[in-house]
């Protein structure tokens, strides 16, 4: 790993003209009085348009692809916290493109609600997302949003060595040790992200949701469409929570539990892969056939595995 983003992962798991459609100059939000403390008072709802950093890397026409930076608080339940900055991807809908929608059993014409997309990881960075869906179908009817989340890639890595600093240490021959490797990773980069004045008690999945909430608002939509995958949905489920009103529909892919934090799932996982192995042979050397095509069967997955 080289960013933040895995680091974020085991802290929920374990304890051009306009841009976007809408963009405008960032304005820090007036400081709230009271004590009832609008969470979203400081936020600026607004966007700022950039160069995306993945120009040049990756192939599209101009206005195709659009990026933009969303200014937020880093820690919404500080009064007090400093700003940090988000990364946003806009893919426009293709349905002008002469041959966008020819192959669509749909009804002509682009839709006015978008699409969300929750990216997965722990902590994939943005670029690969965009170089996946570019092409995806989705494009025909509706514009597509991926939101960098915080702490990863362009929205504030605060760690990119992560998972190369101090080689000596996860250079381990077993799964157990591998896994003790990362937790001494995950400590190093707390304690250099806590030096450079990383407030880390604001990097968890609600406040993940609440930056997805303020895009939302930023773009000026009432509603849209949410789609997550793996780790996007555990931010789904969290962003349910958060902005129920704001969802027209949602796809949670690959779905993985929000109350992951303090289970053993992910340790589990090799275990579980290992015993359904064992299964799947002990399954095929009871059928006669199998027994006699694939003697072998277990042995063969755990080396074409490797």
């Amino acid at each position: 790993m080289k960013c933040a983003s895995y680091l974020i992962g085991l802290v929920l798991i374990l304890f051009p003209a306009v841009a976007l459609g809408r963009l405008g100059s960032l304005e820090t939000g007036a400081r709230p009085s009271g004590s009832h403390y609008d969470l979203f008072a400081r936020d600026s709802f607004r966007i700022e348009a950039v160069v995306c950093p993945f120009k040049g890397k990756i192939g599209y026409e101009p206005g195709a692809i659009e990026c933009g930076l969303l200014r937020v608080p880093e820690n919404r339940e500080r009064r007090d916290s400093r700003f940090i900055e988000l990364h946003v991807v806009k893919l426009a809908s293709t349905w002008e493109d002469e041959d966008a929608g020819r192959d669509s059993d749909l009804a002509p014409g682009q839709r006015d609600d978008p699409v969300i997309y929750l990216t997965g990881g722990p902590g994939a960075p943005v670029t690969g997302y965009v170089k996946r869906l570019k092409d995806h179908g989705i494009r025909k009817h509706r514009d597509l949003y991926i939101l960098e989340q915080r702490g990863i890639g362009y929205s504030g890595d605060f760690c990119p060595f992560y998972g190369d600093r101090r080689p000596e240490v996860g250079n381990v021959p077993t799964f157990e040790e591998h896994l003790e490797a990362g937790l001494i990773a995950f400590a190093d980069c707390a304690a250099n992200a806590a030096a450079q004045g990383v407030d880390l008690t604001g990097y968890n999945i609600f406040e993940s949701a609440r930056d997805v909430k303020a895009l939302r608002i930023a773009l000026g939509f009432e509603q849209w469409n949410v789609w997550g995958i793996s780790y996007g949905s555990i931010l789904g489920q969290a962003y349910i929570k958060v902005d129920p009103a704001g969802i027209r529909a949602l796809a949670l892919d690959a779905i993985v539990p929000l109350d992951v934090r303090g289970n053993p799932w992910l340790r589990r996982t090799a275990q579980w892969y290992d015993r359904d192995l064992q299964k799947l042979d002990e399954l095929c050397q009871a059928q006669p056939d199998c027994a006699r095509h694939y003697p072998d069967l277990g042995k063969r997955i755990r080396e074409a595995a490797q």
